[in-house]
Protein backbone atom coordinates (compact mmCIF):
# COMPACT_ATOMS: atom_id res chain seq x y z
CA UNK A 1 0.00 0.00 0.00
CA UNK A 2 3.17 2.27 0.22
CA UNK A 3 2.55 5.35 -2.78
CA UNK A 4 5.45 6.68 -2.37
CA UNK A 5 9.10 7.13 -1.51
CA UNK A 6 10.96 10.05 -0.04
CA UNK A 7 14.66 9.69 -1.27
CA UNK A 8 16.87 12.02 1.86
CA UNK A 9 19.75 11.26 -0.23
CA UNK A 10 21.52 9.51 -2.59
CA UNK A 11 24.24 7.36 -0.24
CA UNK A 12 24.00 3.33 -0.91
CA UNK A 13 22.19 2.40 2.24
CA UNK A 14 19.19 5.08 1.51
CA UNK A 15 19.09 3.97 -2.52
CA UNK A 16 19.79 0.72 -3.06
CA UNK A 17 16.25 -0.69 -2.74
CA UNK A 18 14.30 1.92 -4.64
CA UNK A 19 14.19 0.40 -8.13
CA UNK A 20 13.10 -2.73 -6.90
CA UNK A 21 10.86 -1.26 -4.23
CA UNK A 22 9.37 0.72 -6.99
CA UNK A 23 8.90 -1.70 -9.47
CA UNK A 24 7.30 -4.23 -7.41
CA UNK A 25 5.08 -1.82 -5.69
CA UNK A 26 4.74 0.93 -8.78
CA UNK A 27 5.45 3.81 -6.19
CA UNK A 28 6.29 7.03 -6.97
CA UNK A 29 10.03 7.88 -5.60
CA UNK A 30 10.98 11.75 -4.96
CA UNK A 31 13.97 12.81 -5.34
CA UNK A 32 15.65 15.86 -4.74
CA UNK A 33 17.05 17.70 -8.34
CA UNK A 34 20.71 18.20 -7.41
CA UNK A 35 20.97 13.92 -6.70
CA UNK A 36 18.69 13.20 -9.54
CA UNK A 37 21.00 15.24 -12.17
CA UNK A 38 24.03 14.33 -10.55
CA UNK A 39 22.88 10.24 -10.50
CA UNK A 40 20.39 10.14 -13.37
CA UNK A 41 21.70 6.85 -14.41
CA UNK A 42 20.84 5.57 -11.42
CA UNK A 43 17.32 6.30 -12.11
CA UNK A 44 16.80 5.25 -15.46
CA UNK A 45 14.66 2.34 -15.10
CA UNK A 46 12.28 3.93 -12.90
CA UNK A 47 12.49 7.29 -15.14
CA UNK A 48 8.52 7.53 -15.04
CA UNK A 49 8.39 6.68 -11.43
CA UNK A 50 10.59 9.49 -10.60
CA UNK A 51 9.46 13.25 -9.60
CA UNK A 52 12.41 15.64 -8.94
CA UNK A 53 12.09 18.29 -6.22
CA UNK A 54 13.69 21.66 -5.38
CA UNK A 55 13.35 23.24 -1.79
CA UNK A 56 10.26 24.62 -2.47
CA UNK A 57 7.04 23.09 -0.89
CA UNK A 58 5.23 20.58 -3.17
CA UNK A 59 2.27 18.41 -2.88
CA UNK A 60 1.10 14.76 -3.29
CA UNK A 61 -2.31 13.46 -2.60
CA UNK A 62 -3.35 15.41 0.30
CA UNK A 63 -0.14 15.89 1.97
CA UNK A 64 2.16 19.32 1.51
CA UNK A 65 5.41 18.07 1.53
CA UNK A 66 8.11 21.02 2.90
CA UNK A 67 11.87 19.91 1.98
CA UNK A 68 14.71 21.11 4.27
CA UNK A 69 18.80 20.65 3.71
CA UNK A 70 20.71 18.79 6.23
CA UNK A 71 24.08 18.76 6.29
CA UNK A 72 25.59 15.62 5.04
CA UNK A 73 28.55 13.80 2.93
CA UNK A 74 26.82 13.57 -0.02
CA UNK A 75 25.93 15.65 -3.09
CA UNK A 76 22.31 16.86 -1.19
CA UNK A 77 20.79 15.49 2.03
CA UNK A 78 17.10 16.64 2.59
CA UNK A 79 15.09 16.51 5.28
CA UNK A 80 10.93 16.58 5.28
CA UNK A 81 8.29 18.03 7.16
CA UNK A 82 4.80 16.95 5.96
CA UNK A 83 1.44 18.80 6.60
CA UNK A 84 -1.97 17.52 6.50
CA UNK A 85 -5.39 18.07 8.23
CA UNK A 86 -3.53 20.57 10.44
CA UNK A 87 -1.01 18.29 11.61
CA UNK A 88 2.70 18.01 11.13
CA UNK A 89 5.11 15.65 10.87
CA UNK A 90 8.84 16.14 10.56
CA UNK A 91 11.91 14.00 9.66
CA UNK A 92 15.55 14.37 9.94
CA UNK A 93 18.84 11.87 10.25
CA UNK A 94 21.60 11.95 8.29
CA UNK A 95 22.90 14.92 9.33
CA UNK A 96 25.88 16.35 11.31
CA UNK A 97 24.23 18.67 12.68
CA UNK A 98 20.95 20.90 12.36
CA UNK A 99 21.28 23.99 10.52
CA UNK A 100 18.94 26.96 11.34
CA UNK A 101 16.97 26.14 8.87
CA UNK A 102 16.31 22.60 9.62
CA UNK A 103 15.25 23.05 12.94
CA UNK A 104 13.67 25.90 12.21
CA UNK A 105 11.40 23.75 9.37
CA UNK A 106 10.58 21.30 12.28
CA UNK A 107 9.15 24.02 14.23
CA UNK A 108 5.81 23.06 15.22
CA UNK A 109 5.72 19.72 14.67
CA UNK A 110 3.08 17.09 16.61
CA UNK A 111 5.69 14.20 16.05
CA UNK A 112 9.38 14.48 15.05
CA UNK A 113 11.90 11.42 13.65
CA UNK A 114 15.33 12.59 14.75
CA UNK A 115 18.18 10.93 14.30
CA UNK A 116 20.14 10.12 17.39
CA UNK A 117 22.86 7.87 16.27
CA UNK A 118 26.07 7.84 17.97
CA UNK A 119 27.23 8.15 22.27
CA UNK A 120 30.13 10.34 21.30
CA UNK A 121 32.53 8.13 24.48
CA UNK A 122 31.53 5.14 22.62
CA UNK A 123 32.27 6.21 19.25
CA UNK A 124 35.55 7.46 20.76
CA UNK A 125 36.43 3.90 22.14
CA UNK A 126 34.38 2.19 19.57
CA UNK A 127 35.92 -0.50 16.78
CA UNK A 128 36.15 1.97 13.97
CA UNK A 129 39.10 3.32 12.54
CA UNK A 130 40.22 6.79 13.25
CA UNK A 131 38.95 8.08 9.47
CA UNK A 132 35.85 6.94 9.75
CA UNK A 133 35.30 8.08 13.66
CA UNK A 134 36.11 11.63 12.66
CA UNK A 135 33.76 11.03 9.49
CA UNK A 136 30.84 10.12 11.98
CA UNK A 137 31.63 12.73 14.55
CA UNK A 138 31.64 15.60 11.85
CA UNK A 139 29.47 18.27 10.85
CA UNK A 140 28.73 16.72 7.84
CA UNK A 141 28.41 12.76 9.49
CA UNK A 142 25.91 11.96 11.87
CA UNK A 143 24.06 13.25 14.84
CA UNK A 144 25.25 12.36 18.31
CA UNK A 145 22.72 11.76 21.07
CA UNK A 146 24.11 15.16 23.18
CA UNK A 147 23.33 16.99 19.92
CA UNK A 148 19.97 15.75 19.28
CA UNK A 149 18.98 15.84 23.03
CA UNK A 150 19.88 19.73 22.49
CA UNK A 151 17.64 19.89 18.98
CA UNK A 152 14.34 17.85 21.26
CA UNK A 153 14.72 20.29 24.01
CA UNK A 154 14.43 23.70 21.35
CA UNK A 155 11.72 21.64 19.61
CA UNK A 156 9.80 20.87 22.99
CA UNK A 157 10.33 24.49 23.84
CA UNK A 158 7.84 25.13 20.07
CA UNK A 159 5.60 23.11 21.45
CA UNK A 160 6.51 19.01 20.29
CA UNK A 161 5.55 16.76 22.42
CA UNK A 162 6.41 13.99 20.51
CA UNK A 163 9.79 12.66 19.52
CA UNK A 164 10.79 9.13 17.82
CA UNK A 165 15.04 8.20 18.02
CA UNK A 166 16.19 7.25 14.90
CA UNK A 167 19.20 6.32 12.80
CA UNK A 168 20.87 4.54 15.68
CA UNK A 169 24.57 3.00 15.44
CA UNK A 170 24.56 -0.60 16.19
CA UNK A 171 28.05 -0.32 17.17
CA UNK A 172 28.25 3.06 18.65
CA UNK A 173 25.02 3.28 20.60
CA UNK A 174 22.29 1.85 22.50
CA UNK A 175 18.64 2.45 22.54
CA UNK A 176 18.87 3.04 26.44
CA UNK A 177 21.87 5.65 26.11
CA UNK A 178 19.52 7.28 23.31
CA UNK A 179 17.04 7.59 25.16
CA UNK A 180 18.06 8.26 28.52
CA UNK A 181 20.29 10.82 26.95
CA UNK A 182 17.29 12.77 25.20
CA UNK A 183 15.00 12.19 28.45
CA UNK A 184 16.77 13.80 31.10
CA UNK A 185 17.52 16.67 28.86
CA UNK A 186 13.86 17.00 28.57
CA UNK A 187 13.35 16.68 32.08
CA UNK A 188 16.24 18.97 33.19
CA UNK A 189 14.79 21.70 30.59
CA UNK A 190 11.25 21.14 32.12
CA UNK A 191 9.41 19.73 29.09
CA UNK A 192 7.39 16.72 29.33
CA UNK A 193 7.68 14.59 26.20
CA UNK A 194 6.62 10.77 24.48
CA UNK A 195 10.10 9.06 23.46
CA UNK A 196 10.47 6.43 21.02
CA UNK A 197 13.39 4.93 19.87
CA UNK A 198 13.09 3.20 16.68
CA UNK A 199 14.60 -0.41 15.48
CA UNK A 200 16.09 -1.17 12.55
CA UNK A 201 14.31 -4.91 12.89
CA UNK A 202 11.07 -3.47 13.57
CA UNK A 203 8.00 -1.22 13.08
CA UNK A 204 7.48 2.01 15.10
CA UNK A 205 4.12 1.93 16.74
CA UNK A 206 1.24 3.32 15.02
CA UNK A 207 1.15 7.22 15.78
CA UNK A 208 -2.62 8.75 15.94
CA UNK A 209 -3.10 12.58 15.96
Amino acid sequence: KVEAVFLTHEHRDHLSGLVAFCHKYNALAFVHEKVFYRFSYLFEKIRDNVRVFSFSDFYFGSLTVSPFELCHDSVCCVGFAFYCGGKKVSFATDTGYLPDVALEAMQGSDIVFLESNHDQKMLLFGPYDARLKRRIASEEGHLSNADCAKAVVGLARGGTKSFVLCHLSQENNLPEIARNTVAEAAVDAGYQIELEVASQNNPTKIFVM
